[in-house]
């Protein structure tokens, strides 16, 4: 079987993002274990910048001619309004060089990708048939409408055709049982339709052995001077962020006093 990995999620405007990491470190695990099945890399060559390091962290299972690059002018954010024309010509590219390939299946890491930035993904425009299906890390958009699409026409818009995209592929990779179940209630997939493969961190998070100068030097870098609850993410509205606050507020006083919030 021969194995497309659309990996734009890795060079795109979520590659600094959890999704980011997940995409490439779900990537490299497939590529590890692919066994006797082909895999073929796809990169979106209007992020030159990113190419050569995702090839690099592919070098020891694929051959270079395995990382694949698809060039087409931009940009193409639909953002952008004059846009339009690029983006069409940008999606027959993409697609005429995925049909080249003869894919089996082609899998794409994060679907909702483009708006901001110049990726692409998009279902086969032509007749000839390609199995699809992509990774689901939530719908919190489409849950939380008020707050993330309603103020946004455009953003709506392309938000709303991606997910009537979404409901057309032939699988959904999701990534906890709780974005599974949205898929099931709010894109009308079946259960046999969409897959909870879960999660995992990588090896290289773990605790390490800090000298006391070390200590102190990052105690100082983030001015923590007591036991502390940490987190470490974004601030948007979905990170809940706000109803950590106000957890954290109604502690027992004894319990806010011996421990401070940080925030990396």
């Amino acid at each position: 079987m021969r194995i497309v990995l659309d990996l734009q999620a890795a060079q795109a405007e979520s590659r600094l993002r959890g999704i980011g990491r997940y995409s490439l470190s779900l990537s490299k695990a497939l590529v590890a274990e692919r066994g006797s099945h082909e895999v073929v890399i796809l990169l979106n060559g209007l992020f030159p910048d990113s190419i050569e390091a995702i090839r690099a962290e592919f070098h020891q299972w694929l051959e270079p001619e395995q990382v694949i690059v698809w060039y087409a002018p931009g940009p193409i954010a639909c953002s952008q309004e004059d846009s339009a024309w690029r983006y069409q010509v940008a999606k027959q590219i993409r697609q005429s060089c995925i049909e080249s390939l003869d894919p089996d299946l082609v899998l794409v890491m994060s679907w909702v990708e483009g708006y901001r930035d110049n990726a692409l993904t998009a279902l086969p425009t032509s007749s000839h048939y390609i199995p699809t299906c992509a990774v689901l890390y939530d719908l919190i958009p489409l849950i939380y409408a008020q707050e993330y699409l309603e103020p946004d026409p455009q953003y709506k818009e392309f938000y709303l055709n991606k997910i009537e995209e979404l409901s057309q592929l032939d699988t959904l990779l999701a990534i906890s049982e709780s974005s599974r179940q949205e898929a099931l209630s709010l894109l009308g997939f079946s259960a046999n339709g969409i897959v909870n493969i879960s999660s995992a961190i990588e090896g290289h998070f773990q605790p390490l052995a800090l000298s006391q100068q070390e200590r102190d030097s990052l105690s100082a870098r983030f001015g923590i001077h007591k036991p502390y609850v940490m987190y470490t993410g974004g601030m948007d509205l979905r990170k809940n962020v706000e109803g950590l606050i106000k957890a954290f507020a109604r502690l027992p006083k004894s319990l806010r006093d011996r421990y401070q919030m940080s925030k990396v």
